[in-house]
């Protein structure tokens, strides 16, 4: 059904006296029958034919209700549609059903009262096809001579710009995930931990909270290459990346710090519950059955880790980062397969191996 715009009182025109009321459906009609000549609304004449001739969909709307005045070639053939079918029904129902309200506050946002501002927005439309377009719509007032304003909507159809933009972003998504992931491991790399470390850092020293971090060595990774191979030594360190991300909770980062060095950043944990925690991978470690772990020099594949934890054991990440590292070899000089707090005495294994 029609919905009739909203009148508006006019004064008469200078040489073609019109109605003392009309609405802006009423001008238009009028305009682009070529009825009213003259003066500001001859403007408007020559508008309507440069509006039946552009390229780009143009709409005019009802300003009270965002209703269809007139349409364009270029607008019906984009919305797949014959010219009764849209006018007099507002232009937001060929938009996405989730995106109506948007598009209804915007086709009527008060621009009568602010007839000089321009407004831009992304919609979704559905075109007769059923086809989903999306369009870039520029809204301004037209202006028509004493008789109020209608509603211009110059549309731009972005779908294809849209889709090979969202598959740019998903790429650049995935490059910056390889970027900040080991290949070997599938784990952080060294890279992307050191820049969580620096955020967590940050953000520990402003709301005064703690954190820790977990430092993780392989006990006598190069005499297992050496013994069994690099593809070998390859799959330890990918069974290793399994553990850690078994054991680490939600929130933590495991990230493989390099060769067979890993660390745990724990934001948010105290060194008590860091060490707990480290206490676990430990364990995990001398329970896993690894291949060829029998013929390590402590009889199974083993791990010596460090903790430190911020602000404990330094006011900087770097030292916290450092001390960490201390803690493990501090582990490793102490007889490997145990955990070190900083600053305190390892915790030797108590773990018998399953028979």
């Amino acid at each position: 059904m029609s919905n009739p715009a909203r009148k508006v009182k006019t004064k008469a025109a200078p040489h073609h006296p019109a109605p003392r009321s009309q609405s802006a459906e009423d001008v238009v009609r009028r305009v682009f029958s070529g009825k009213i000549v003259g003066g500001t609304v001859s403007q408007m004449a020559t508008y309507s034919d440069l509006f039946m001739r552009m390229p780009e969909p143009i709409f005019l709307l009802a300003p009270d209700d965002g209703s269809v005045l007139e349409a364009n070639p270029a607008a019906l053939s984009i919305l797949q549609i014959s010219e009764k079918d849209i006018l007099g029904r507002p232009l937001a129902g060929w938009a996405v059903r989730d995106e109506r309200r948007a598009a209804e506050q915007f086709f009527c946002s008060g621009l009568i009262d602010n007839p000089s501002s321009d407004r831009s927005l992304e919609l979704r439309f559905i075109a007769s096809s059923g086809k989903e377009l999306r369009m870039e719509l520029q809204l301004c007032p037209v202006p028509l001579a004493d008789y109020g304003h209608a509603i211009q909507i110059i549309a731009r159809d972005i779908t294809q710009a849209h889709r090979y933009r969202t598959r740019l972003e998903e790429m650049n998504a995935a490059l910056e995930r390889l970027s900040a992931t080991d290949e070997m491991t599938g784990l952080r790399n060294f890279r992307s931990f050191k820049e969580e470390l620096a955020k967590t850092h940050a953000i520990a020293e402003s709301k005064g909270t703690h954190y820790s971090v977990i430092f993780i060595d392989v006990d006598h990774f190069k005499k297992y290459n050496d013994r069994n191979g690099h593809p070998a030594g390859d799959e330890v360190l990918r069974m290793v990346a399994r553990i850690l991300k078994e054991k680490s909770r939600p929130g933590d980062l495991p990230a493989r710090y390099g060769g067979e060095e890993f660390v745990v950043l724990c934001p948010e944990t105290e060194a008590e519950v860091a060490f707990e925690l480290a206490e676990k991978i430990r364990k995990a470690f001398a329970a896993e059955r690894f291949p060829h772990g029998e013929h390590q020099p402590l009889g199974h594949v083993s791990a010596s880790i460090g903790v430190a934890s911020y602000p404990r054991h330094g006011t900087l990440s770097q030292d916290v980062l450092h001390n960490a590292d201390q803690a493990l070899y501090f582990s490793k000089s102490e007889g490997r397969d145990r955990v070190t707090l900083f600053g305190s005495a390892p915790v030797p294994p108590k773990l018998k191996r399953p028979s």
